[in-house]
């Protein structure tokens, strides 16, 4: 997500936490424990989007995964994706 949109704060419930295995004891942290990816959306003569409404969350040690859907406005699953840097090709 730090690549979509550098300022994203994942919010995901503890019932979510506690399905993917992650250990309460502690924070996660995404990138270590949590894996936070967004599905980007190309469509031809529009700007790409990103889906922060929903993004998929994944446990990097168990690799179990959900797609966690925010119960909030703070953001879209039509985020203007931003691109940095060159393309790939």
């Amino acid at each position: 997500m730090l690549v979509a949109d550098p300022d994203y704060e994942l919010q995901i419930p503890v019932e979510e936490l506690e399905v993917l295995g992650i250990d309460m004891t502690i924070e996660p942290r995404i990138g270590d424990d949590l894996g936070c990816f967004a599905i980007l959306s190309v469509t031809e003569n529009c700007p790409p989007t990103v889906n922060l409404l929903a993004p998929l969350v994944i446990n990097l040690k168990t690799r179990l995964g959900l797609q966690s859907i925010r119960h909030d406005c703070r953001y879209s699953h039509l985020h203007e994706f931003a691109r940095q840097g060159a393309a790939c090709s």
